[in-house]
């Protein structure tokens, strides 16, 4: 029964869709436009023809024979010429990210199936729109990527796996002597070649050589302390307002105090799922048990449906945000001391499915910041003032120090006392 309930409700979607291509053409997004195409040829529907026909019109021009889905032109990606030779820039995000890369996917394995020709451009413009190692923007458009990337592989690769043989040479250009080398078979083809680049290489040569495909991709990790030197998002989606005071002997307990709020109003009156993540400091912590209070309290945060810490960072995930202030607090304990702490740390939120539309802060740490002397806490310590040095100045413990100068103070006055006599003159 319930197979002829599926098939019956994949009937009626099919049957709705063709009545309405019109309007899918007239006012969907491309995103909509690739999965009502892909959807009706996967359904074998007579209006197949008609949706592929409205895709292909809803393509963008994306250099030499690159087809793209997309709410607005993405550029590709840039050169710098430096001694007549092409220099590759880093890609930068876009409004749109995640939205071109999984209608283009879908525009890719619809291609395929019908076996239109361009295909390989159009997998050279997704493979440029990486942003890490196996991944694009976010897991949908990711998991539409792959199954694109599957689709032209069963057609296009497969057949080549045998004859793939290439060798990839990357080098710095001011010292040939530390080139590194890759090697691609069919015994290694599936496997995952990395190499870790030691020190600074500024620009590098990548050459290539034999038969086959592969896909080589730098990615470079960099931290600051400076606001002005955040990269900035490409669309100004969210307004985030951290806030940390602590407490406690040397900080041993801080209370954060994030608000956010969805300000891109030209794309919706509200965002889409999304997180909030604040990093803590090394050696502070709570409980998840803790943290999802805020999601099961009498009077929990808005829209707030789950809650996760794990290492340094909370994390905090929302259904949606609206265009108020959302207001999240929470307590961290110092579990176990540790010194010279990151004086920045930051606090980020983003669109889950659109991770392009984030907003990053810093907060300031410094004062919660221990040096190696009150981390050891002891007068052994090499290079360490005795340990009162940096204990509380609070009257009890000021009076405690007192105590202790008299102590050591006597033993002084009886030794000098008991020598006095030898040192007397005869």
């Amino acid at each position: 029964p319930l197979d002829r309930q599926v098939a019956s409700s994949v009937c009626n979607g099919c049957r709705w869709l063709g009545e309405n291509l019109g309007m899918v053409g007239e006012a969907s997004r491309p995103l909509e436009v690739s999965l009502v195409a892909l959807a009706l040829h996967l359904a074998q529907s007579t209006h197949a023809p008609q949706a592929f026909h409205i895709l292909s019109r809803n393509a963008r021009q994306e250099g030499h024979d690159v087809r793209v889905l997309g709410e607005d032109l993405v550029p590709l990606p840039s050169y710098r010429v430096e001694s007549q030779r092409p220099h590759l820039q880093p890609r930068h995000p876009h409004t749109h990210d995640a939205g071109n890369v999984a209608a283009t996917a879908y525009a890719l394995r619809l291609y395929c199936l019908r076996g239109e020709v361009l295909t390989h451009n159009i997998v050279r413009w997704l493979h440029s729109q990486r942003s890490h190692d196996g991944g694009w923007r976010s897991t949908q458009d990711t998991l539409a990527a792959w199954e694109g990337l599957r689709e032209y592989s069963r057609q296009v690769v497969e057949r080549q796996e045998g004859d793939t043989r290439l060798t990839i040479t990357v080098e710095p250009l001011h010292d040939h002597t530390r080139a590194h080398t890759f090697y691609t078979t069919p015994a290694n083809l599936l496997h995952l070649q990395t190499h870790t680049i030691d020190g600074v290489w500024e620009s590098m040569r990548v050459q290539g050589k034999g038969r086959g495909s592969a896909v080589l991709q730098l990615t470079t990790r960099y931290y600051v302390t400076r606001p002005d030197l955040l990269a900035r998002p490409p669309t100004p989606a969210f307004d985030l307002t951290p806030h940390a005071t602590w407490q406690g002997h040397n900080g041993s307990s801080i209370a954060f105090t994030v608000c956010v709020r969805w300000v891109f109003r030209e794309a919706s009156e509200s965002s889409g799922a999304t997180v909030l993540e604040v990093t803590v400091p090394t050696g502070y912590g709570t409980s998840s048990e803790a943290l999802q209070e805020l999601v099961l309290s009498e009077a929990p945060v808005p829209h707030l449906r789950r809650t996760h810490f794990t290492q340094r960072k909370a994390s905090f995930f929302f259904e949606r945000v609206s265009g108020n202030n959302t207001c999240v607090e929470f307590s961290v304990e110092r579990w176990f001391p540790v010194a010279n702490l990151t004086t920045i740390l930051p606090v980020k939120v983003y669109e889950y499915y659109s991770p392009e539309l984030y907003q990053m802060e810093l907060l300031d740490m410094s004062s919660v910041t221990l040096d190696i002397c009150q981390v050891c806490g002891s007068y052994q310590c090499p290079n360490c003032p005795v340990l009162s040095y940096y204990s509380s100045h609070s009257p009890s413990l000021l009076h405690h120090h007192h105590h202790h100068h008299q102590y050591l103070l006597l033993p002084l006055t009886l030794f000098l006392l008991s020598i006095s006599p030898t040192l007397a003159p005869s």
